[in-house]
């Protein structure tokens, strides 16, 4: 059993959520961005983690990237370049040698403002190259969305949520396209309306799992 202070469970620790691997896992292989929401603590994080390593099981690639202390667009793409770092050395073009060591910090001086964009569409653009399909979920960007929001940069976040659907519907024309998910406790949907860019996000399949009841005294998660 994971330690009380991790709140993910993986392997045996985990039952009660087959119908949703497999409603996700339908939308993933069909290439079918999904917004994965729900409640703190309601088990997203252990549904998207447990169903990257099954699919990894099954011959896909599984990248993970946590946008939660994002709260600017080039510190957005710098948490997706750590997490296409991860890819296999063999199939990446990407010259990271211009960054390596001090990674994160490097990269994110690297990706100005000028320039995020065409440095976060690169590193989607790894996945399309690799030979395992790609599933690629990205963490709370609700969360990140709302940093740009509360400090008044709506037009920043409406950009921000333009470029990210034409990157993901563009990489869908790739011959070996990633499946994406993005997953959050607070409301995308909200977030969108209160910037008047609702239509922004309409290309996502908008999925919430089963609510699981704790077992107080053991930790697990029940159905």
């Amino acid at each position: 059993m994971k330690p009380a202070t991790d709140r993910r469970v993986t392997g045996d620790d985990f039952f009660g959520r087959e119908a949703d691997l497999r409603q996700l896992e339908s939308q993933v292989r069909n290439r079918n961005p999904v917004l994965l929401t729900g409640q703190r603590r309601i088990g997203k994080t252990s549904i998207v983690r447990e169903l990257g390593h099954r699919m990894e099981a099954k011959g896909w690639t599984f990248l993970f990237a946590d946008v939660e202390g994002a709260t600017s667009p080039e510190e957005f793409v710098t948490e997706i370049a750590k997490a296409v770092y991860r890819l296999p050395r063999r199939w990446l073009r990407f010259d990271w040698s211009v960054l390596w060591p001090d990674f994160g910090v490097r990269f994110r001086a690297r990706a100005t403002p000028g320039n995020w964009q065409r440095r976060g569409m690169m590193l989607f653009a790894e996945c399309t190259k690799q030979q395992n399909p790609v599933l690629f979920v990205i963490d709370e960007l609700p969360i990140f969305l709302r940093h740009l929001i509360d400090k008044g940069d709506n037009s920043v976040a409406k950009h921000f949520l333009s470029w990210f659907r034409g990157a993901v519907q563009d990489l869908n024309a790739a011959t070996n396209p990633p499946a994406f998910i993005v997953s959050g406790s607070v409301g995308l949907e909200e977030l969108a309306r209160r910037i008047g860019a609702s239509d922004r996000i309409n290309y996502l399949y908008s999925y919430s799992p089963s609510e699981i009841i704790r077992d107080s005294a053991h930790g697990n998660a029940k159905p």
